[in-house]
């Protein structure tokens, strides 16, 4: 699925660790929202603390839901070059140029991410008393895992396409 195409595959159908990861953070998050929603409505005791992770929980769902699918090429699509035959010179060089402009974004992405990270990490959440760091933290290791895919993922159509032409 070089340059992001949309083609359903075998590899497209096969599921990272990253799928898994996301998987059990959804069941987490829906755990800890029944658990407030049943402290709130049913014992009439709401708790400070499930708003809040669920909250967190869903900032990592999405990096790590966006790694599963980078992971796949299923990011940064463009509908004219699904037009274009798959060995289209034309369609490899929109596909090198949407995964290099998604690198450099990754890594800008990654960086200051990072840097804001380091900046909150003596900041306490106001139920848990956990370093937001742990929250924003979220965004540098999201985008410096899409960015390994992405990499990986140009690296072996590179590959398969020199064993084509041998």
């Amino acid at each position: 699925s070089e340059g992001g195409s949309n083609s359903m595959s075998d590899s497209d159908t096969k599921y990272s660790i990253w799928d898994y990861v996301g998987a059990i953070l959804v069941a987490v998050v829906t755990g800890v929202i029944s658990l407030q929603v049943l402290s709130r409505y049913v014992f009439k005791m709401p708790l400070a603390w499930p708003e809040e992770l669920a909250r967190y929980i869903f900032v990592w769902i999405v990096m790590i839901g966006s790694v599963a699918a980078a992971i796949r090429g299923g990011h940064f699509i463009l509908g004219v070059t699904q037009r274009l035959p798959s060995e289209s010179a034309l369609r490899r060089i929109i596909g090198t140029v949407v995964d290099l402009s998604s690198c450099a974004f990754l890594a800008l992405l990654a960086f200051y991410g990072g840097k804001l990270a380091w900046t909150v990490r003596a900041q306490l959440s106001p139920a848990m008393q956990v370093s937001m760091a742990v929250m924003y933290s979220a965004v540098p290791i999201g985008a410096i895992l899409m960015l390994v895919s992405i990499v990986s993922r140009r690296v072996s159509a590179m590959a398969l396409t020199r064993r084509k032409g041998d």
